[in-house]
């Protein structure tokens, strides 16, 4: 539909006073999704955290320290007074760089982990969105099969009144629309649940209107090697990846902490009417095996990371490959069946309504070709939706665009 035919009713509409939601298209709900989700906006203040602590570690633990004294001294010649002034400073060394390497390795984990949730949300949002398209067609075909049933009872009560049938085929006809009926009211229903759920996740208005468009359908590259390098550059593994690194580094700094600390002072002065320059240097003493509890955590975390990071790689490729198999496979059969189902359904309702108008059948084979109907487009709506949500998880399995940015995935 051009967007003129679409746009004029709504400006017509706002100029009225009356509000109009614009339909949902995917994009749009991807945008929404990054730029409202708590999930997404939580991930990026621990992104912030973690700049913060970086931060910190590039900056010095220990600032200069600057001392003054001052004092009489009695003695034979009379009162004097001794005064002195003393700079030090205890020096960052040992361990300095490992914890830098730490602090960098926990901030790029956080970006990739907030990478991942924002795929995580925006793979959600879509989700509900096709789910949305479906539960919206599967309402049109309910309102079509209300409008189809209530022409044949209208059919049934001219035929009855023109003596060709008797009151049964009204009856039965009557019943069959209130069914119809009923199946409108549910998929009324149903579809106003899903658009709920998606409403919740956007964050929209309380209240506020909302209606999906787009196609039941989600796009995929045509070669499995692109999934696949895709995979392995997921967000996820990065993050885990970053752990391993900040879990080695902090074993370092841990390892760091049996060195002494190193401190260095000059004092300048005047004592007994003379002048006095001192130079210093401070040794810590290791006494103590501090740090060894830290490299036991810091290496029990890091064979924790590795674990993970091989296990994830592993499960994510697995899923990524059987879930690409199981969308081509689909979709095979989408592109086999969808046109053929979809002429044989049009034409077969329209001859059995002519056919029962014109007495060449009884009504109980025209409610029964049409029952067939509407399951048949039902279920291939159900498989549209199967096929799409089979390519969604591709898309998220390996944090392909639009759930990621392209820049992301071809890193």
């Amino acid at each position: 539909m051009p967007r003129t035919r679409v746009l004029i009713p709504c400006l017509i509409l706002l100029l009225m006073g009356e509000a109009v939601a614009a339909p949902l298209d995917r994009d749009e709900v991807l945008r929404l999704a990054r730029e409202r989700s708590v999930a997404i906006q939580v991930a990026r203040a621990e992104v912030d955290r973690a700049a913060g602590e970086l931060r910190t570690a590039r900056t010095w633990r220990h600032n200069p320290e600057l001392d003054v004294e001052a004092g009489p001294r009695r003695g034979p010649d009379g009162e004097t007074w001794d005064r002195s002034i003393g700079l030090s400073q205890r020096l960052d060394l040992a361990g300095r760089g490992a914890r830098i390497d730490a602090a960098g390795a926990e901030h790029a984990a956080a970006r990739d982990r907030s990478r991942a949730i924002a795929v995580t949300v925006l793979s959600e949002a879509a989700c509900y969105h096709l789910e949305a398209l479906h539960a919206a067609q599967r309402r049109r075909l309910a309102g079509q099969s209300v409008d189809l049933h209530q022409r044949l009872l209208e059919i049934a009560r001219r035929r009855h009144e023109a003596g060709e049938t008797g009151t049964l085929d009204v009856h039965r006809a009557s019943v069959a629309a209130a069914r119809a009926r009923m199946r409108l009211a549910t998929a009324e229903a149903a579809e106003q649940e899903r658009l709920t759920r998606l409403a919740t996740l956007l964050a929209l208005e309380p209240g506020c209107p909302i209606e999906v468009a787009g196609d039941l359908a989600w796009p995929l590259p045509g070669d499995v090697a692109r999934v696949q390098a895709a995979v392995a550059a997921h967000p996820e593994l990065d993050a885990l990846d970053a752990r391993l690194r900040e879990a080695e580094a902090l074993v370092r700094v841990a390892g760091a902490a049996r060195w002494p600390e190193v401190g260095l002072g000059a004092r300048i002065g005047r004592e007994e009417e003379a002048d006095v320059l001192r130079f210093g240097l401070s040794l810590g003493l290791p006494v103590f095996d501090r740090g060894a509890g830290d490299r036991a955590v810091a290496t029990a975390a890091g064979r924790i990371a590795a674990i993970e990071l091989e296990t994830a790689r592993r499960v994510r490729t697995d899923r990524a490959l059987r879930a690409w198999a199981r969308h081509r496979e689909l979709a095979a059969t989408l592109a086999a069946a969808g046109e053929s189902v979809t002429a044989a359904v049009d034409a077969s309702g329209r001859l059995s309504q002519e056919s029962y108008r014109l007495g060449e059948i009884p009504l109980d084979r025209v409610l029964l070709v049409q029952r067939d109907n509407l399951e048949a487009r039902n279920e291939l709506n159900d498989l549209r939706l199967t096929a799409a949500l089979a390519a969604l998880e591709v898309a998220e399995i390996a944090a392909l665009p639009p759930l990621a940015a392209a820049t992301e995935v071809s890193r």
